[in-house]
């Protein structure tokens, strides 16, 4: 098998990069936070029928994607199914983020991360469970081979609606008599917009839109001309960037749909009626 081809992409033919088993699994998983194992080889048997593929070769795939400095994705089974996992969602990739959390809020109590990480863990099978519900609701989105070829993240950050919020905000940053090199300030907005983008994209409840406080938050790295800078609980977010953000929450691939956007359910449903 090949190995680790989704970090060498540019080395690769593009047939290579869409057709590597842990590349397929990984752009899948990051989708969709939960895939069948079952589900990840039909879909990859109908992308590539002239390929071998089974159940084991892409588990394995699934299963030895790196999470963290604290392991790999593994999988995970529920009521007899077998799933990948995206890694921010796996165990490991999780008990890092918790890690994190506690040395940066609560650093003198390390020992709180032994002792209260198997509850955490418990409550994140309970979030991947509620997702495996809704799943149930809409069939996975069937990626093209171009969007194979890509891979998840270019796919969230080349998104046009994650671009449009990046030129609003760059619009606003440039409004300074003083602005430094506009390739710069692009890289360091493109930076925020797109770590947003990403944890946008996994939302599992898709009333849970939180497109005012993201909007606030981004305008921070913006420092609009004045006497002050950008001060998220007296200011506004700009209308045109709140709007922008609006738009990644209804055009971006969410988790809680299983790959699909808003607008794309939407029609679904327009067109059924």
């Amino acid at each position: 098998m090949q190995h680790h081809i989704m970090y060498e992409r540019a080395q690769h033919t593009p047939f290579e990069v869409a057709s590597d088993p842990e590349a397929f699994a990984d752009t899948y998983a990051e989708l969709c936070g939960v895939i069948p194992i079952d589900d990840l080889v039909e879909l990859y048997v109908k992308a590539f029928p002239e390929l071998p593929m089974g159940y084991e070769t892409m588990r394995e795939a699934a299963a030895q994607r790196p999470a963290s400095w604290n392991g790999a994705c593994k999988t995970w089974a529920h009521e007899g199914v077998e799933y990948a996992l995206a890694s921010a969602f796996s165990d490991s990739g999780h008990a890092e983020w918790f890690f994190y959390h506690i040395k940066h809020n609560d650093w003198e109590h390390m020992d709180r991360y032994e002792k209260e990480l198997p509850a955490e863990l418990e409550r994140e099978r309970e979030l991947r469970a509620e997702l495996v519900e809704r799943h149930r609701a809409h069939p996975i989105k069937e990626l093209t081979f171009d969007e194979l070829v890509k891979g998840h993240p270019a796919l969230i950050k080349e998104a046009p609606c994650t671009q449009r919020l990046i030129d609003e905000l760059l619009a606003i940053r440039l409004g300074r008599k003083d602005r430094a090199k506009k390739d710069m300030e692009r890289f360091k907005i493109a930076q925020e917009v797109n770590r947003s983008a990403l944890i946008a994209s996994t939302m599992i409840d898709v009333n849970d839109n939180r497109a005012y406080e993201d909007a606030e938050f981004l305008m921070i790295y913006t420092y609009p001309p004045g006497s002050r800078d950008y001060d998220p609980f007296r200011d506004e977010p700009d209308p045109n960037v709140l709007l922008a953000m609006e738009k990644v929450y209804r055009e971006l691939p969410l988790w809680g749909l299983n790959g699909w956007n808003q607008e794309e359910v939407r029609q679904q449903m327009f067109e059924r009626a």
